[in-house]
């Protein structure tokens, strides 16, 4: 009994026990699942959030965006033409497609959703922020940065959001804005420890911006301590050898470059360090020969296989910088013979050929060339982009005209050779073609037989126009067009542009020089000037050669006195054009003074030459140049002296003055005009006597007044033959006048020289009338420039 009790007992105190202990532990798991509540900030519910936080998905996106940039940076393309990128901008169309933003940003979110007061929140909504703006959600991007600087109580987390907002202002070239961030973050910068060194990375990369290389140098500097890794090193020493050379300290930049050697960098880095710290050593002090040798060293290591195109470049370079133009010029050929991967160095070699041939050579059709490639492998949003562009839309123009005069030279020669040297001519030309075309189709032949292909085709001469334009018709090519037209000169010798050239005797003619073999102004754009080949896979019956439509040869050809003119106002026109671009856009004066005179020797009194007279004027009084201040100045006065050009010789405000004066005589005017109708002679002379008297320099209406004072005595009298030397007077004085056309049917009327046709469509004068319909134009008082500018007198401050 007393066991049996016993028993009892202890099994009870068992059961009691076991109560306690569940009861403990439901307390225990009831506690502690308060206490780690993500809405907690207990020491055991932070713990245990930033345990699973840390360890689990930040731990993966942090991993998974280690990953991505690897990937971006490996997706640069550096230019090593300047001074690189501190932080490489990335590309957005090709990051946004990057599989693993859309992971990241799931797994950054859970620590936010789940483990709120986790030390680890501010961290993933950065990497959010990241991968925003890898996707190219740039406003969402910044806004979360934003958030993280108004929420995290941490410093280090408002300067890390702050540093990648920064960058984002960069990329967005928003630098006001950035620079405000800098300055925000500059104040937490004594309590910054890991993230210096991204602050003064992202701080140089603004300065490198603004070409502030001091600043950005000082940064870099400020930076290195904080570096570990030996890429972002080795980059950070590489930039700085490049600031240093490009200010002439050979010495600091030798030494980084050295640092960026014992760095073990990748390739790329490894070659061009090599390459720039040759030519801040001792490399101006070596001779042609053992620069040569270097290069050709470079050239033979297999290594450099895809740098070939940069040390080409790197050779046209420092002979350009000897004054070897044509040595540069064959190794900017050979660089752009040999392109590699890297587009900035493509676009890089296309600019230099084309300032080669713009600032050394003076050869704008080929700068022109060159340029267009430059502007297509040129990066837009680059700094120097709008620059160039500007200058190939120059060069374009330039071209055009100087296109325009090649052509109608070229043309005008051919229709003043006989029938016999023109055939002679065109039969050279139609051999070349069919050759120049066989030529072609072989090459082609080859190309698809190594393609596996076995399509083949007679292709490459010009054509009707109903198959494809191939264009190696000479008229198209200046280099055969020289050839053709030393061939003449060596038959014929120096002749004019005239009918019946080929007589050695003849009546003198005013002589027209003209320069069809100029390449300076050949245009190098391979379009067909004539049409003259049927269908191209059609055989002659004679042999194999294509038939050949040989009419089309002289289409173009100017043959008529109509045709003429219209080629001699092209080229009249297109030169006053060239001079003027010249003048205002390049600034080449010399050129522009040289092209004008040509134009007014070749046709004189032609409607351009006061202006080019006056624009000559002014670059004489600019230079100074006495002698062409003098001929300018005659020539104005004896030949132009109504000429508004000539009035602002003597009166640089006058087209101020003018703009007055000319309202208040066009009023004068019609009251003039009004008497003249009613046939009230005395009152109009009244009125003329009172304009010449109130303006004796003149106005817009002058023309105007000088026609009127003429009818007006037409009215007087009743012989009025003597007036028509008077017409002919005012033809004369003001040629630039629309009202010449009615005073030449008038003084015909007078003389009898005007056809019955004529007579038939214009009133018979009794009292004349002058058209009024048209408004006295109100002249500027500036004279207006090609390109759009207005351009002041050059008295006028």
């Amino acid at each position: 009994m007393f066991f049996s009790a016993s028993s009892d007992r202890m099994q009870s105190s068992v059961s009691s026990a076991k109560k306690a202990l569940s009861l403990l532990l439901v307390g225990v798991v009831l506690f502690l699942f308060s206490s780690c509540s993500q809405n907690s900030n207990s020491f055991v519910a932070v713990t245990y959030h930033n345990l699973l936080a840390r360890d689990n998905a930040f731990f993966l996106a942090r991993e998974r965006m280690k990953e991505v940039e690897k990937t971006v940076y490996d997706q640069r393309q550096d230019n090593f033409n300047e001074i690189l990128e501190v932080i490489p901008p990335f590309d957005s169309t090709k990051t946004k497609s990057i599989a693993q933003l859309d992971d990241i940003i799931k797994k950054a979110s859970m620590p936010i959703r789940r483990h709120k007061n986790s030390m680890y929140v501010d961290d993933s909504y950065i990497l959010v922020g990241r991968c925003r703006m890898y996707k190219a959600d740039f406003k969402l991007g910044m806004d979360t940065y934003k958030f993280v600087n108004h929420s995290s109580p941490e410093n280090e987390e408002k300067a890390e959001a702050m540093i990648y907002l920064m960058r984002a202002y960069i990329a967005q070239n928003e630098y006001d804005n950035a620079f405000t961030v800098s300055e925000y973050i500059e104040k937490l910068n004594p309590q910054l420890k890991k993230n210096k060194r991204e602050f003064y990375l992202t701080r140089a990369q603004y300065h490198r911006h603004f070409e502030a290389y001091d600043k950005c140098a000082e940064d870099l500097n400020l930076a290195l301590p904080e570096i570990n890794k030996k890429d972002p090193k080795s980059r950070s020493h590489f930039i700085l050898g490049q600031i240093y050379q490009e200010q002439g300290n050979d010495t600091l930049a030798y030494k980084n470059y050295k640092k960026v050697l014992k760095q073990n960098p990748p390739y790329d880095i490894y070659f061009y360090t090599k390459l720039y710290m040759t030519q801040v050593g001792h490399f101006s002090k070596k001779n042609k020969k053992e620069v040569d040798k270097y290069y050709k060293k470079l050239l033979a290591d297999e290594k450099n296989l895809e740098y070939k195109d940069k040390i080409y470049y790197e050779m046209a370079r420092y002979e350009i910088k000897q004054k070897n133009y044509p040595g540069g010029e064959a190794n900017l050929k050979k660089a752009l013979q040999n392109k590699g991967n890297n587009k900035h160095q493509t676009a890089s070699s296309y600019l230099a050929m084309g300032e080669l041939y713009f600032e050394k050579l003076n050869n704008f059709q080929l700068a022109k060339v060159y340029y267009d490639s430059a502007v297509i492998n040129w990066d837009p949003k680059h700094k120097r982009y709008k620059e160039i562009s500007r200058r190939h839309k120059i060069l374009t123009e330039l071209a055009e005209q100087a296109e325009i005069i090649r052509r109608n030279d070229s043309l005008l020669v051919l229709a003043a050779m006989d029938t016999i040297a023109l055939n002679k001519f065109v039969d050279k030309a139609i051999e070349r073609d069919i050759a120049a075309a066989k030529k072609k189709a072989e090459e082609e032949a080859k190309r698809k037989n190594r393609a596996g292909g076995d399509d083949f085709s007679f292709t490459g001469l010009p054509n009707d126009g109903n198959s494809s334009p191939t264009s190696t018709f000479y008229f198209s090519n200046p280099g055969q067009v020289s050839q053709g037209y030393s061939d003449f000169l060596r038959t014929w010798g120096k002749r004019k542009n005239e009918d019946n050239w080929r007589r050695s005797k003849k009546e003198e003619q005013e002589e027209v020089t003209l320069e069809p073999g100029d390449t300076s102004l050949a245009s190098t754009d391979n379009k067909t000037v004539v049409s003259n080949v049927d269908d191209p896979k059609q055989k002659s019956k004679e042999g194999d050669a294509p038939t050949v439509d040989r009419s089309l040869y002289f289409k173009d050809i100017p043959f008529t006195p109509e045709a003429k003119a219209l080629a001699n106002t092209e080229i009249k026109d297109a030169q006053y054009k060239l001079g003027k671009i010249y003048d205002f856009k390049l600034y080449l004066k010399d050129s522009a003074v040289v092209t004008f005179k040509k134009q007014i020797k070749r046709y004189p009194n032609n409607d351009h030459e006061p202006e080019e007279l006056y624009l000559m004027y002014l670059i004489a009084k600019e230079k100074p140049d006495a002698k062409l201040l003098s001929y300018t100045k005659n020539e104005l006065y004896t030949k132009h002296p109504n000429s508004t050009y000539t009035k602002l010789i003597d009166n640089p405000n006058y087209l101020v003055e003018n703009k007055t004066n000319s309202k208040k005589a066009a009023m004068l005017y019609k009251d003039a005009y009004s008497f003249y109708t009613a046939k009230d002679t005395a009152a109009t002379d009244s009125l003329i006597a009172s304009y010449y008297v109130t303006y004796p320099e003149g106005t817009s209406v002058d023309d105007k007044f000088a026609l009127l004072n003429i009818l007006n005595e037409l009215n007087k009298k009743a012989d009025r033959a003597p007036l028509a030397d008077s017409l002919d007077q005012f033809i004369e004085n003001y040629k630039s006048s629309k009202l010449v056309g009615y005073a030449e049917n008038i003084r015909d009327q007078i003389t009898g020289k005007k056809t019955e046709k004529a007579k038939e469509e214009e009133p018979q004068i009794e009292t004349p009338i002058i058209p009024l319909e048209e408004k006295p134009k109100e002249p500027n008082n500036e004279v207006q420039q090609p390109d759009g500018m207005l351009r002041p007198p050059a008295d006028e401050k």
